[in-house]
């Protein structure tokens, strides 16, 4: 058995029925040791047991679901918390996100499916944790977790900007447009017909969003495939012409997993830095054994930076971290005007931390 299924789970909710439901849904999952509160008062009482899961209800009767966050994550910053809660307001999906829950389910028939997705993806952090635990001991693998922490808040804060910024901004257009449709026949089709565009643009900006987070959590021995995956999309999307030149005779099975987790991660960091900021029409990405180490390749033809101006952005940050995490250098030629290229090394046997290798 996992030994997360023994571990403290907490479920506050203030209708007996959801407590009684989410209870006997994690039981039939798994889950052995469960504990229900009616009030936040009573799960503030008992959070000396420290649980490592909780799911909390927006609305309690004598706390709201915003302050107790507040509290737990305070005292129990390590526990994974998902609110529940029959508000599907995406703000407040947004802001209970950046206040540091894991996740949000919306009370609509369909939460259990939902918790059973949520947990899963949970129990593959846990995973992670104890394979960093195991590869490089407790010191370096919290070095390594808060790599991964200070990029999920950066993607928090990312995804609630594209929503507030690009989506909600277009369905609002949409439904003025629908709006004025319904004050005039004579506009009506023009209007309609505008608002049946403006939502088209809303869809593909949350499907851009998708691909993006589509590889948070991947299943051992998929990532790869889901690597190719990636890069596949990105051609579709057609935002530049991409050149890729993968030789890997064996097919990846020399690279330990959780290298394959972070090059897919770089790749990915670096894929969104070029979209945002380089205005490229090609960008070619190399994957190739040299010797006993992996040598990982992005060039795009784009606009470049000045080094010394940028050097400590967050997303060049977040790229140097997990590098330095694989015990990896590398190398970064680029200036205004000139593109961009990442030379990333990587031993395949995995060892001590190195000292970062100042980029040039």
């Amino acid at each position: 058995m996992n030994a997360a299924f023994t571990q403290t789970v907490f479920i506050a909710d203030d209708e007996p029925f959801c407590n009684s439901l989410y209870e006997q849904h994690l039981l039939q999952n798994g889950f052995s040791n469960i504990i229900t509160f009616s009030t936040g008062g009573e799960l503030i009482k008992h959070i000396h047991l420290k649980p490592a899961l909780i799911l909390l209800d927006y609305h309690l009767g004598d706390i709201s679901g915003k302050e107790l966050l507040q509290i737990i994550r305070t005292n129990l910053p390590g526990t994974c918390v998902v609110v529940i809660s029959g508000q599907q307001d995406m703000e407040v999906a947004v802001e209970m996100l950046n206040r540091g829950a894991f996740d949000y389910i919306v009370k609509n028939g369909q939460e259990l499916s939902r918790l059973t997705t949520i947990t899963g993806k949970w129990l593959a952090v846990l995973e992670y944790r104890e394979k960093f635990k195991a590869t490089f001991g407790d010191q370096y693998s919290e070095k390594c977790l808060g790599f991964v922490a200070e990029a999920q808040e950066k993607v928090r804060q990312e995804i609630a900007g594209e929503l507030h910024d690009n989506v909600n901004q277009l369905l609002g257009t949409s439904m003025l447009f629908l709006r004025t449709a319904g004050t005039s026949k004579h506009v009506a089709k023009e209007m309609i017909d505008e608002s049946v565009k403006v939502i088209d643009m809303a869809i593909n900006e949350i499907r851009k969003m998708s691909h993006s987070l589509r590889f948070v959590y991947v299943k051992e021995n998929e990532v790869w495939s889901e690597f190719s995956k990636m890069l596949e999309a990105l051609r579709l999307q057609q935002q530049f012409n991409l050149h890729t030149n993968i030789i890997l005779p064996d097919g990846g099975a020399a690279i330990p997993e959780f290298l394959k987790h972070q090059i897919v991660r770089i790749t990915q960091e670096q894929i969104q830095n070029i979209i945002k900021y380089a205005n490229a029409s090609r960008v070619d990405i190399s994957v190739k054994y040299v010797k006993d180490h992996l040598v990982l390749t992005t060039a795009d033809n784009g606009s470049g930076f000045s080094w010394k101006e940028k050097k400590n952005g967050m997303g060049l940050q977040q790229i140097r971290n997990r590098v330095d995490a694989m015990n990896g250098s590398c190398q970064l030629i680029t200036a205004p005007g000139k593109g961009c290229t990442w030379n990333i090394r990587f031993p395949l046997v995995q060892k001590q931390p190195n000292t970062f290798a100042t980029a040039v």
